[in-house]
């Protein structure tokens, strides 16, 4: 990089701090996922997207609905599977599946659940819902098709 350059950059750094800017704040560029969806819909929609690699992948997903699809959707459709993540128990258990497949008596003593009668009544409802699958064998997993939404709703809960 030529001494410019460098100088430019640090500038922009210094104005930024200057303004009370904490790293978190939006910069040119940010929005690169924003602006592309700008540019495919004239009348706004909604996005979530998300790649997971390494140990938990590869699995990468994306949504988009145009946003007449809520003015025309029965929300109350969706209760029972966020009812399903209502409830501390449940999102424990989703938690450790989040790291891998499990039995019931595996999840029972990592998610210090009672009984695993109890790791089952939470894990019908997880399964019912949509979020957690049976793999044979006893064992339990989270529903990669479901793996990124989790995650999306996870954080459009931050900060609230």
């Amino acid at each position: 990089m030529e001494l410019e350059d460098l100088e430019r950059r640090v500038a922009a750094l210094e104005a930024r701090l200057d303004a009370g800017a904490t790293g978190t704040e939006p910069t040119e560029g940010d929005f690169w996922v924003l602006d592309g969806l700008k540019k495919r819909s004239s009348d706004g929609a909604v996005l979530f997207a998300g790649a997971i690699e390494g140990e938990r992948g590869p699995l990468s997903f994306q949504w988009t609905r145009p946003i007449d699809f809520f003015a025309e959707d029965d929300w109350t459709a969706h209760a029972a599977t966020l009812a399903a993540l209502g409830h501390p128990a449940r999102l424990a258990l989703l938690r450790r599946l989040f790291d891998g497949p499990a039995t019931a008596a595996e999840l029972a003593e990592q998610a210090d659940l009672s009984s695993v009668g109890v790791v089952y009544h939470h894990l019908n409802q997880l399964t019912a819902a949509g979020w957690v699958r049976a793999l044979g064998g006893g064992r339990h997993g989270l529903n990669p098709q479901r793996a990124v939404a989790l995650l999306a709703v996870l954080l459009a809960t931050e900060g609230a």
